[in-house]
């Protein structure tokens, strides 16, 4: 979304790591792109390409990987900046990077709709933050929680944390973040404290730091200001004024939001040549800045500037496009509202057992008293129990070791590692009667790795299991967390996505697709292309019936392989009939 996106990048900037004293010109470039990373970002990619990371010590090896991560994301590529980051949660990295990487992630993750992701990261972040004693560190962390609350929608939260810390705030860069996220949640609360005069405060304080994200983002915020206040031409000089810098710096999803900001401006101005300008901008640069939010008010502009025109058939395709992007928005808002209520479900567990455990605690430092006045009588029998204990602890441990070591094997396909056909089955089967329970859409996906057996033919086995696991493994990343993905047998694989309508299922089916195609598969040993056709089959034509589901789905991937393979393709119910 458009608004999400340009609060991702406000808060990033920590200040500079204390990085050890050395002669080093790799480690010297390092500390100067941790200073420019949020400022200059452009130039800090130039310098990151001069790091020569063989001369780096290990945590300032893992400070290099943060900071590449971080321009990755600014870039537009989230998925990728999260594979980067992931491996610097760690246990054994450095504490400062696990607190850099869980903070940018909680916001990438927001970025991408993996809201129960971001609501695990915030709980990890929240503990790990307090064992951490440099104060500007902590204060950009308590920013992005912030940045968080208001992207979920808790704009009330969002403020009174804003209250709570920013008194203590003594770095001028982080109180200039939090008071742009501060201005955004009273924007979202319709505040009558506003005033441009408050907007304005913040872009000079940001500008005096030179943080450049922070600045562009109170920029829009101040533009969307004007024009609730039917001030368009004031709003239009904001947002020109600042156009040329923001399209420098190459964060192109501040860029696109904009484009789409002027597009509405002109369009409620009659600038109907204007408005379409900004609009397809936007569309072309699709690649780069894939802000659903601004392709959304993109199609919607062009739709209006359309049938302002009288070009009724182009108004009615750009109202077809627009739809479509704002069912995937839709279909992504009930995704957010269940992982939240499910998160305050877990908090409500979490606190029943923590006091629990305190009445049983309480229980047993009152037998250790009773226990205390006959210790001595007691002794030979207490050494007694223990052994019983001990032994009866490891014969347990043993077993239950056991046990999972072969459920794993009963449930898991051992070449890819994913869920076997048995167990998927199982899992899926379980997912759709609670979606019909709690009446939530699911979706079916069914794909099949194109022309499989030329690749075993000529290439090996060896080389065709390598790149099975490989396209596998692309396709689970774009999937999301609670997704539920195993193999059907042979190069044929199956998806079951609760929650899930056939927009959204489409959209995740078209992600996979790309992801198997662009996936690296040179550890094979040969320049291998490998594709994949999609069928997709949902609960409004095929029920909440798992048969009907895979049948579906499956008819729709075989439509997928008549019409040329490598293409996503969604059963309709009246265009095909079977029978379970």
């Amino acid at each position: 979304m458009r608004r999400f996106l340009i609060l991702i990048f406000v808060s990033v900037s920590y200040g500079a790591l204390a990085l050890e004293s050395s002669e080093s010109i790799s480690e010297q470039r390092l500390q100067q792109v941790n200073n420019l990373v949020h400022k200059e970002p452009e130039t800090a990619k130039k310098l990151i390409a001069s790091i020569d990371v063989t001369k780096l010590s290990p945590p300032d090896a893992q400070l290099l990987d943060y900071l590449s991560a971080f321009l990755v994301a600014t870039s537009g590529q989230l998925d990728e900046a999260i594979t980067k980051l992931l491996p610097l949660t760690a246990p054994n990295s450095d504490l400062n990077i696990q607190i850099r990487s869980h903070s940018l992630l909680l916001l990438i993750y927001a970025g991408v709709h993996d809201w129960e992701s971001g609501l695990s990261s915030l709980a990890v972040l929240t503990e790990i933050i307090e064992k951490n004693p440099q104060h500007k560190l902590r204060e950009a962390v308590y920013s992005n929680i912030v940045n968080f609350y208001n992207l979920i929608g808790e704009y009330e939260i969002a403020k009174q944390y804003v209250d709570n810390v920013i008194d203590s705030f003594e770095s001028s860069d982080n109180k200039c973040s939090l008071s742009t996220q501060d201005v955004y949640a009273e924007l979202k609360l319709n505040s009558e404290k506003l005033t441009e005069q408050v907007f304005l405060e913040v872009i000079d304080s940001c500008k005096a730091t030179n943080s450049i994200y922070a600045a562009h983002g109170a920029y829009t915020y101040l533009a969307e200001y004007l024009i609730s206040q039917n001030r368009y031409l004031d709003a239009e000089k904001i947002l020109l004024d600042n156009l040329e810098e923001v399209e420098g710096t190459g964060f192109h999803t501040m860029t696109a939001s904009f484009y789409a900001t002027l597009a509405e401006i002109n369009l409620l101005n009659n600038q109907f040549d204007e408005a379409q300008s900004y609009a397809k901008r936007i569309i072309d640069s699709e690649s780069k800045h894939q802000s659903a939010e601004s392709i959304a008010t993109a199609y919607k502009v062009l739709s209006k500037t359309s049938e302002k025109q009288k070009l009724y058939e182009h108004a009615l395709n750009y109202y077809k496009k627009y739809s479509e992007t704002k069912q995937i928005e839709i279909d992504q808002n009930k995704a957010k509202l269940l992982a939240i209520q499910k998160a305050k479900v877990d908090a409500v567990k979490k606190n029943t057992q923590i006091e629990i455990l305190d009445k049983e605690n309480m229980l047993l430092k009152t037998q250790a008293l009773l226990d205390s006045e006959s210790a001595q009588n007691k002794r030979l029998a207490l050494a007694l129990l223990t052994m019983v204990l001990v032994m009866f602890v490891l014969w347990t441990y043993k077993n239950r070791r056991n046990y999972l070591r072969m459920q794993h094997y009963a449930q898991t396909d051992e070449l890819t590692g994913i869920a076997n056909r048995h167990y998927f089955t199982q899992l899926a089967s379980t997912a759709i009667k609670y979606c019909k329970r709690t009446d939530q859409p699911v979706s079916f996906i069914i794909f099949d790795l194109d022309y499989f057996k030329r690749i075993n033919d000529s290439f090996g086995h060896q080389s065709g299991d390598i790149a099975l696991k490989i396209a596998v493994n692309a396709a689970k990343l774009a999937c999301r967390k609670n997704d539920i993905v195993g193999r059907l047998g042979g190069e044929e694989f199956g998806i079951l996505l609760p929650g899930c309508a056939s927009h959204l299922a489409s959209f995740i089916a078209e992600k996979c697709r790309k992801a198997v195609e662009q996936a690296d598969y040179s550890l094979s040993g040969h320049g291998l292309d490998v594709t994949a056709s999609f069928g997709i089959a949902d609960s409004s034509n095929c029920e909440y019936d798992f048969e009907k589901l895979f049948a579906g789905a499956d008819f729709a991937l075989y439509q997928s392989k008549d019409m040329g393979r490598n293409r996503v393709v969604q059963y309709q119910k009246e265009t095909a009939s079977f029978h379970i």
